[in-house]
């Protein structure tokens, strides 16, 4: 869980490294993806490490892509309760 506002908690899931394929628009050899409940919620924890809108993914599961150092990054921002 995170804590995005004094007293507010929201549910921010990220799942693990995998291997994946690089092209022109994609240049990395990992990512994993990171999610949420809410679509409002999603947003804002994005923007809170950096994330730009455009890179939101709206399919099936709705979520951004997250390299090795922005895993890290939002991982570092969760507050586990």
């Amino acid at each position: 869980m995170v804590r995005v506002h004094p007293g507010a908690l929201i549910m921010i899931y990220i799942d693990i490294l995998r291997q994946c394929s690089t092209n022109k628009e994609w240049r990395w050899k990992q990512s994993c993806h990171m999610f949420a409940d809410t679509l409002e919620e999603l947003h804002e924890f994005a923007q809170k490490i950096g994330m730009k809108r455009e890179w939101f993914q709206d399919k099936r599961l709705p979520h951004y892509d997250l390299t090795i150092t922005r895993r890290k990054l939002a991982v570092n921002k969760v507050q586990l309760k």
